[in-house]
């Protein structure tokens, strides 16, 4: 059996409306689900969520959200095909936010960050449905090392237009927009939603 796992890890800094990105790279097991909230339809992010102390010394930030997507996959032995799974959750422990300065504009602007990083593992996850399940493990290996590399390329390029138009959460009316565009394309990616058996 052989496995490769990848995580991209992108930090949300919100000073009252604004945001800062930090993509540090880690090899990791898949994290314990309740220490994190994975993407979901139904459950979506709340304060709650949001366990950690509020980081010392920064008198002006209101909230920060780690958002983590982390990709794998495996070739049973014999003529089994490989399985695939791309996932995106939020690490509840590291994520803060000051009670007494957040409120619900911000959680919308973390959530539809959260929202583009779900869509992106649903293109993640039809682009893994294409490689020849009957590959070598090698090809295999770099089939989805150039798909994961070009999936995160194009993420980092929405995230910066996003953070751009949004002004970083203060223009709520382009957050409601990038929202609405986001779904839209999530409802036509339905079927690569992600399964439940990866992530509960």
């Amino acid at each position: 059996m052989r496995f490769k796992i990848f995580i991209f890890i992108v930090v949300v800094t919100v000073i009252m409306f604004s945001s800062c990105y930090a993509p540090p790279y880690v090899y990791d097991p898949f994290p314990n689900p309740t220490e994190v909230v994975y993407w979901s339809a139904i459950r979506r992010l709340e304060w709650k969520d949001f366990v950690n102390r509020i980081a010392p010394n920064n008198p002006l930030t209101a909230s920060e959200v780690f958002i983590r997507t982390q990709y794998d996959w495996n070739k049973p032995s014999g003529d089994y095909p490989p399985k695939f799974r791309a996932v995106c959750y939020v690490e509840k422990s590291l994520c803060w936010a000051d009670k007494r300065y957040v409120n619900d504009n911000q959680l919308f602007y973390h959530q539809t960050l959260f929202d583009i990083y779900e869509l992106f593992m649903r293109r993640m996850r039809q682009d893994f449905s294409k490689i020849y399940s009957f590959a070598s493990s090698s090809q295999i290996s770099s089939n989805v090392a150039s798909i994961v590399r070009a999936n995160e390329n194009a993420l980092n390029l929405t995230l910066q237009n996003y953070y751009r138009d949004t002004k970083r959460g203060a223009n709520l009316t382009e957050v409601n927009r990038w929202s609405g565009d986001v779904f839209a394309q999530l409802k036509e990616l339905e079927s690569f939603k992600a399964d439940t058996a990866f992530a509960p």
